[in-house]
């Protein structure tokens, strides 16, 4: 089986959009990560957003988190490093 993953998804939904009551919220960003020792697939959480103090840095720096994760997907992301 070929690794894959599912899209990406941002909590809160509407992270993108300029509502200024996401500032508060705890952030994070979530796929499914697909490998032969997760056919079912392995759940993939990750923050680093949640220190920027406006809403605008956020919403860049959770872009950048988001490229910087796809970047490591595509460069062989092996799905044994989650076992540890």
């Amino acid at each position: 089986m070929k690794a894959y993953h599912s899209p990406f998804k941002v909590y809160p939904t509407s992270w993108d959009k300029k509502n200024a009551s996401n500032l508060k919220k705890d952030w994070e960003i979530r796929y499914t990560y697909f490998c032969d020792d997760y056919p079912q697939g392995k759940i993939i959480r990750f923050k680093g957003m949640n220190h920027c103090k406006s809403l605008s840095e956020k919403q860049d720096h959770t872009r950048m988190l988001m490229d910087n994760e796809i970047q490591a997907l595509s460069k062989g992301f092996n799905c044994r490093i989650l076992q540890n």
